[in-house]
């Protein structure tokens, strides 16, 4: 993995990083490499790892890739016309985080494969004066 700055990254680094962490990996096929995507996403504490070049498909069941502590989201090729090998899109969002899908930003069409999700982050911040909370217990 690389940084903008295409200096190497460890996942120690990424583990030891505050806030949220996504990552994304063109993967060449995650049938044979669903351990090592394991080990990136728990040694890395990813957040969100997208993925790309899954190359599943319908007979691929989504319990094969399973992974604890996350949500997979799918979207193998539909269009087997192309032949291209290759293909597919995925998604391991971490389960604590609240995520829809943007059915109406997707598209497969024009050799382009690509796929939204909304992440619902809720943020509260409240304050009370410590003499009004002495006046409410006297």
């Amino acid at each position: 993995m690389t940084t903008m700055s295409n200096a190497p990254v460890k996942l120690a680094d990424l583990s030891r990083m505050k806030g949220l962490i996504f990552a994304h990996l063109n993967i060449n096929s995650i049938r044979n490499k669903v351990v090592e995507v394991y080990r990136i996403l728990h040694e890395g504490n990813i957040d969100i790892l997208g993925i790309s070049e899954t190359n599943l498909d319908e007979l691929c069941t989504s319990n094969m890739y399973d992974i604890d502590g996350y949500t997979l989201l799918r979207w193998d090729r539909q269009d087997h016309s192309v032949r291209v090998s290759g293909g597919g899109l995925a998604l391991y969002i971490r389960e604590s985080l609240i995520s829809d899908e943007l059915r109406e930003f997707q598209d497969s069409t024009n050799n382009l494969e690509f796929k939204c999700i909304k992440l619902k982050i809720t943020y509260v911040v409240a304050y009370k004066h410590y003499r009004l909370l002495l006046a409410s217990h006297l």
